[in-house]
C-alpha cells in the first residue's frame, strides 16, 4: 500500500498556469496521487495580492480564509496525505501540522545566490544607502520587521521539523538548521526551470507561433537574429507591494534609460531587440516598450534561440545558464543598491562584470560580448543552485514521486 495517497501544495500568491507547469500537477496526478493546492493567502495576508484569483480558477484549487477552514478541509481528506509547503514557515502552520499528525515536505529547488557573496559593504554604508533610498520612515519599519522575524525566530515554540525536503541544487538547502537536516529525508531534485529544460530538449516538435501582448502574430523574420530581453516588471512587481519590498526603480526613471540602451543594442548589432515580458507584468495596459515587440509566457524558447540575452537578475537566468547563452548582464543608474548588488553577484558567479546603464552613458565604451562564455563558472552555478552534477536526469515530479513509493 503506498504511504501517501494525496499531496497537497500550499501558497500564499496566485496559482497560475506557469505554476501548473512548474509544479507537475498534471503529472503527478498521473503518477497515482490526488493533488490539490490550497491558497492560503487570506490567512496570512492583510492585503490582498495584485490580480489574485484571475486566471488561476481551477478544479484543484481551494481557497481558504481562517486557520479553523484550514483544519476542517485537511481533517475531511485522506489520512495518506503529504503537504509540500510553498508558504513561509508561519507557526500556526508548522503547530497545525503537528497537531493533525500530518507529514509535510519543505521545497527548497529555487535557491538563488545572496549579493552579500560577491559584494561586500560596512553595515554603515548599507544603512546609509538605505536611508538615501528609503527615507527615515520606511527604513524605522524594515528595521523593526526584521526585528520581529528575530523574535519570532528565538521565540519559534515549533520547529520546522519536515519529513521531506525537496533540494535543487547543492547549496539549496544552506538555509536549513543541521537538525532539521537530519531529521528529514532529502529528495534531490533540481530547480523548477530544469522541468522545461528537459521538456525542451526532448521535444521534437517546431515552436508554436508568437503572438505578442496585444495578440498579434510576430513574424518570424524578426527571430532569425534578435536580443532578448530578461524583463523584471521591476517598477511594478506585485510581489513588492505584497511582502512591502521597495521596488528596484522608478518607473520614470528606468524605463526612458533601457528603451535608449534597446535602441542602441538594435543599431550596433542590426538585430531586434525582443522583451521576454516578466509572467506577472501587464504591459497591454502600460506604455512603456511600444517600439519593442514583447513576447509573453514563452522566455525560454526566446532564450534557447536567441543571439544573446539582456539580464539585470533575473530568475530565468537558469535558461542562459542550461542553454549556455552569452548574456550582457546591466543594471540602471537609477536602481536602488541592493538591486544593483543583486546583478553583480549573478554576473560574477557567470564570469562576467555587469555595466551600468544611464542617458549620459558611452555605450560604445561598454565593450559588451568582449569576454568569451566561462563554461566553468557556468558549470559551478549550475550545480549550486540548479541541479547537482550526481542528481537524476529525470523530471522532478518523476523524482519526488519514486522516492515517495519507495517509502
Amino acid at each position: 500500500m503506498p504511504k501517501y495517497e494525496s499531496i497537497i501544495f500550499f501558497v500564499e500568491t496566485p496559482f497560475t498556469d506557469r505554476d501548473e507547469k512548474r509544479f507537475g500537477i498534471k503529472e503527478l496526478s498521473q503518477q497515482g496521487f490526488q493533488v490539490e493546492v490550497f491558497q492560503l493567502e487570506d490567512i496570512f495576508h492583510k492585503q490582498k495580492y495584485i490580480a489574485s484569483k484571475q486566471g488561476n480558477q481551477k478544479e484543484y484549487i481551494t481557497y481558504l480564509s481562517t486557520i479553523n477552514e484550514l483544519e476542517n478541509a485537511l481533517r475531511i481528506r485522506s489520512k495518506k496525505v503529504l503537504v509540500i509547503l510553498l508558504t513561509g514557515y508561519h507557526q500556526n502552520l508548522l503547530k497545525l501540522m503537528v497537531r493533525l499528525g500530518i507529514d509535510y515536505a519543505i521545497h527548497c529547488t529555487n535557491k538563488i545566490p545572496s549579493p552579500s557573496e560577491t559584494v561586500s559593504e560596512s553595515k554603515y554604508i548599507k544603512i546609509k544607502q538605505k536611508l538615501f533610498e528609503e527615507g527615515f520612515l520606511l527604513l524605522s519599519k524594515s528595521i523593526g520587521r526584521a526585528l520581529l522575524k528575530t523574535l519570532e525566530f528565538v521565540n519559534r515554540k515549533t520547529p520546522l521539523a519536515p519529513k521531506y525536503v525537496i533540494a535543487g541544487g547543492s547549496r539549496s538547502i544552506e538555509h536549513l538548521t543541521k537538525e532539521t537536516l537530519n531529521s528529514s529525508k532529502i529528495i534531490w531534485a533540481h530547480s523548477l526551470d530544469f522541468d522545461l529544460f528537459l521538456q525542451s530538449i526532448e521535444s521534437s516538435f517546431k515552436s508554436s507561433p508568437y503572438f505578442d501582448v496585444y495578440g498579434n502574430l510576430v513574424e518570424q523574420k524578426n527571430f532569425n537574429n534578435y536580443i532578448v530581453f530578461l524583463d523584471e516588471y521591476s517598477p511594478y512587481h506585485p510581489d513588492n507591494d505584497f511582502f512591502k519590498i521597495p521596488h528596484a526603480d522608478k518607473k520614470e526613471t528606468y524605463y526612458p534609460r533601457l528603451e535608449s540602451f534597446f535602441h542602441y543594442l538594435e543599431k550596433k548589432y542590426n538585430a531586434k531587440v525582443v522583451i521576454a515580458a516578466h509572467p506577472r507584468s501587464e504591459y497591454q495596459t502600460k506604455e512603456h516598450f511600444k517600439s519593442f515587440v514583447i513576447i509573453k509566457d514563452r522566455t525560454l524558447d526566446l532564450i534557447k534561440n536567441c543571439r544573446f540575452a539582456l539580464i539585470h537578475s533575473s530568475t530565468s537566468i537558469n535558461f542562459i545558464n542550461l542553454f549556455e547563452k552569452e548574456a550582457v548582464f546591466f543594471y540602471t543608474s537609477t536602481m536602488r543598491n541592493f538591486y544593483k548588488n543583486m546583478v553583480v553577484t549573478f554576473a560574477n558567479l557567470h564570469g562576467k562584470n555587469p555595466s551600468e546603464i544611464d542617458f549620459n552613458t558611452d555605450f560604445d565604451s561598454l565593450n559588451l560580448l568582449q569576454d568569451k562564455i566561462d563554461h566553468s563558472k557556468y558549470l559551478e552555478y549550475r550545480n549550486a543552485f540548479i541541479k547537482r552534477n550526481d542528481s537524476r536526469m529525470e523530471y522532478s515530479w518523476v523524482i519526488i514521486a519514486d522516492e515517495l513509493r519507495n517509502e
